[in-house]
């Protein structure tokens, strides 16, 4: 397994290695968390059934933002805690457009989930299937945009 910072590559030894400047004992002062208190967390959090993590744009528009939302996604990978039903990570965004809550979810009257189009009949025809509704309930025309 290869890792990257984008500027070099490592191998997961060397990210291990790099890892240990980060140990909990080498942190809590800085974090104000005792040790104990970091590892029964980072316990909690990689053997439940399944970890959700939800934060806002406090974290994605502050400075470390785009290291703050790959460390939470890189979290979620690592401990398997992803792509099960309660296991994910999650942005809750102030403009649920502007990261595709509207046009991922088919909520524009052109459109259905991931951009498929109600104009188009193979993609009505493959939202009905996995919709379980019977052929030709999903309308060709598009809806009003008022």
């Amino acid at each position: 397994m290869r890792f990257s910072d984008g500027n070099k590559d490592c191998d997961f030894a060397k990210f291990r290695e790099f890892l240990k400047a980060y140990a909990p004992e080498k942190v809590e002062q800085e974090l104000g968390v005792s040790s104990r208190d970091i590892r029964r967390v980072a316990f909690l959090f990689a053997r439940s059934a399944a970890t959700m993590s939800l934060w806002t744009m406090g974290v994605n528009q502050g400075t470390q933002g785009t290291f703050l939302n790959n460390m939470l996604n890189g979290l979620h990978l690592i401990t398997g805690q992803f792509g099960r039903p309660g296991a994910t990570p999650f942005s809750l965004t102030g403009q649920p457009n502007g990261c595709g809550g509207v046009r991922d979810t088919g909520a524009l009257a052109h459109a259905l989930p991931n951009g498929r189009l109600v104009a188009n009949p193979e993609h009505r025809a493959e939202m009905e299937k996995l919709w379980k509704v019977p052929e030709g309930t999903i309308s060709p025309r598009v809806g009003s945009t008022h």
